[in-house]
């Protein structure tokens, strides 16, 4: 079964993957998506390796009417939340967002996919206004859960 992680951003300046692995690079996590146009401005989606012997995590990008439904979908999910200033945010963040990037992870990642992962969407978190969002567990600020979700 996959597991997603994403970053909803508030900024529409969503960068060539290049730009995104050069700076992974730069935090010690070395990316490699050799079937991708990495200099694409338009990308929407790669298979992205971090280690050679295990399964790449699928990175995706959305925008537009996908954009749109998973904004609607998550909005759903928060009506059930307990009612609080940090939903609330998530709310607003969430009608902000212009684009959705994922990392889909697949059934052998190890901690060092998971710590791929998170330089991979912490790019977003500090130069795209992303909100992380885990499938199954909520809505996190930095490493801090501050809506949750069943």
């Amino acid at each position: 079964m996959a597991y997603y992680l994403r970053a909803f951003c508030t900024s529409d300046d969503i960068p060539a993957l290049r730009v995104v692995f050069d700076w992974a690079a730069g935090q010690g996590v070395q990316l490699e998506a050799p079937a991708a146009d990495l200099d694409a401005q338009r990308w929407e989606q790669a298979e992205v390796i971090y280690k050679p012997d295990r399964q790449p995590f699928i990175a995706e990008r959305n925008t537009g009417d996908l954009l749109r439904e998973e904004v609607e979908e998550f909005a759903e999910f928060l009506e059930e939340a307990d009612n609080s200033p940090e939903k609330q945010a998530v709310l607003d963040h969430l009608e902000r967002s212009k684009a959705v990037v994922a990392a889909q992870l697949l059934g052998d990642i190890d901690d060092d996919g998971y710590n791929a992962v998170g330089a991979f969407l912490t790019y977003y978190v500090e130069r795209c206004g992303g909100l992380i969002q885990a499938d199954g567990e909520g809505f996190y600020e930095g490493e801090r859960l501050i809506v949750e979700l069943d």
